[in-house]
């Protein structure tokens, strides 16, 4: 069967149908009655729909009439070019008004409502059991239409025989006069901007993480922590971190100090775990150590001091690994975090080729 031709892919999308085959799609077209329709056909038939729905609807303004007919889905009923619907907003004086105006009676359960583009009426929700146990709550809603200019407002706080009764207002900078007074709209917030795991790739790599990358993983390997590339899976950003393994980033706009932090805590875990082999190996036992490196380790000060009297050492003096861990009977949990504490200022010393006198004092 011959490919559908670019107006015909055209026409397929008017109909929202999910047809996968040629065969089905062109039975779409001419379900929905699109058979040899052009452009200036389908916008013929809009503008004649919207006109007829303009005279059925003439206490409606024409811009909260295209807020309503803007969420239908018929492609006959989509609004024409050039007619634009309004903005749905807010504002308490508007459903202040609203609430007072509807005559509550005996009623309870009764509060106040939100804006709709189909204006005033009395909204009513129930808790979905019947006879005695049945509970309605009532909402008063109210109508609150700016114009997609944003010089026009059309409200209504109120019903009669036909429907809710509408009035436009002239509205300047989100002000306009309700009932001989001015008022403000309470404007929608503009949506936020959704940040991307393409937004922190870039952020990353402006910072200097220049091994991150984009993939798709399994959750498998992403609760495994690899760092394979597939096609397979969600979308993950990866920091190839060398010889501190992969890392997983987030979208968020902290990403680069997430991603330092989580490298600086993975070399501190590697560090104490290299530390921790080599002084169970016995290759420390040369490192002096100094009360100081007790303290830096998490010893308390008495505990330190009580260790130091038991063995008759003092406190002003360095002695090595070697002698302390002989001495351990029963603290060499503490000895030897103190032991790794030394060898870690040892390390740094060596590095930076001088010592600090302030980190040998008790």
């Amino acid at each position: 069967m011959k490919a559908l031709t670019r107006q015909e892919k055209w026409l397929f999308g008017l109909t929202g149908s999910k047809a996968k085959t040629t065969a089905a799609q062109r039975a779409a077209i001419e379900r929905e009655g699109l058979s040899g329709m052009t452009i200036q056909g389908v916008e013929m038939v809009r503008r004649e729909n919207w006109r007829r729905a303009r005279d059925l609807n003439k206490s409606v303004p024409a811009l909260v009439l295209a807020l309503q007919r803007s969420g239908y889905f018929s492609w006959k009923m989509k609004l024409p070019r050039g007619v634009k619907p309004g903005v749905l907003c807010e504002c308490n004086a508007v459903r202040l008004a609203a609430y007072g105006a509807v005559d509550w009676g005996r009623l309870r359960k009764h509060a106040y409502g939100s804006s709709s583009a189909y204006g005033a009426a009395v909204r009513e929700e129930s808790n979905g059991k019947g006879g005695w146990d049945k509970v309605v709550w009532r909402y008063a809603d109210y109508g609150c239409v700016l114009s997609p200019d944003g010089k026009k407002v059309a409200y209504s706080i109120r019903r009669d025989r036909i429907g809710p009764v509408w009035k436009v207002s002239s509205c300047f900078r989100g002000r306009f006069f309700f009932e001989g007074r001015p008022v403000r709209l309470l404007m929608p917030e503009p949506p936020c901007y959704q940040l991307r795991l393409r937004d922190c790739l870039r952020l990353l790599q402006n910072a200097g993480f220049t091994t991150a990358y984009l993939t798709r993983q399994t959750k498998t390997q992403i609760a495994a922590g690899s760092g394979d590339r597939g096609r397979k899976g969600e979308l993950v950003l990866i920091v190839d971190l060398g010889r501190l393994g992969f890392y997983h980033a987030e979208a968020r706009l902290n990403v680069v100090a997430t991603v330092r932090q989580a490298a600086l805590r993975r070399e501190e875990s590697r560090e104490q775990s290299e530390l921790e082999a080599i002084v169970a190996r016995g290759e420390a036992a040369g490192v002096y150590v100094c009360a100081a490196d007790s303290y830096r380790a998490g010893n308390c000060r008495p505990g330190t001091t009580a260790f130091a009297g038991r063995h008759n050492l003092e406190m002003t003096r360095h002695y090595t690994a070697g002698e302390l861990l002989q001495l351990a009977n029963g603290d060499a949990r503490f000895v030897r975090a103190a032991v790794i504490t030394a060898l870690r200022r040892e390390r740094r010393e060596c590095e930076q080729g001088y010592a600090l006198l302030e980190e040998h004092r008790a």
